[in-house]
């Protein structure tokens, strides 16, 4: 889980000047062994999934501008066309940035991948909740490739076929 903190700390640091708000699309980003599917709405909230290939490890969140406490817990609904459910997402920061890691992982990879819209709805100190919704539209895609190992790049080796010895 160290190695997950650390990268997000490297990716965010290199990755938060990315914007992809206009299209709303989920998007496949690696750098190293860290590949990240995510998604940017056009409020700037970000979502998605980050997976460390070296050790077989993903965790997803979600980016808000918004204050919480580190290393506390906040329920959530998340609500996509398969229905509600409720999560638990705990406060993170890295760099100079908070986020919110879910609790429950594949809860949160199934309404990802449902296709629509998604909305997070978290109750707040008045009693109000804030709402946040992003696409899915290419979640499936993205998320298969951000959990799945990369391929090893194969070399053409050469061969020593017109190398032999020859009498002439």
């Amino acid at each position: 889980m160290k190695i997950i903190k650390f990268a997000f700390l490297f990716y965010f640091g290199l990755m938060t000047n990315i914007s992809n708000a206009a299209d709303e699309i989920w998007k496949l980003h690696t750098v190293d062994d860290i590949q990240v599917a995510r998604t940017v709405n056009n409020t700037g909230s970000i979502v998605g999934v980050l997976c460390n290939t070296s050790e077989d490890g993903c965790v997803a969140y979600i980016a808000i501008n918004s204050t919480c406490d580190v290393g506390e817990s906040y329920p959530m609904m998340v609500n996509s066309s398969v229905g509600a459910i409720p999560l638990v997402a705990t406060c993170t920061i890295w760099g100079k940035s908070k986020y919110l890691v879910f609790d429950d992982f594949e809860g949160v990879i199934l309404a990802f991948e449902t296709g629509g819209e998604i909305g997070f709805a978290m109750p707040m100190a008045s009693g109000q909740f804030r709402v946040i919704r992003f696409s899915t539209i290419g979640a499936i895609k993205a998320i298969a490739k951000a959990r799945a190992r990369p391929k090893n790049k194969t070399t053409n080796k050469t061969t020593n076929k017109d190398l032999s010895d020859q009498s002439i």
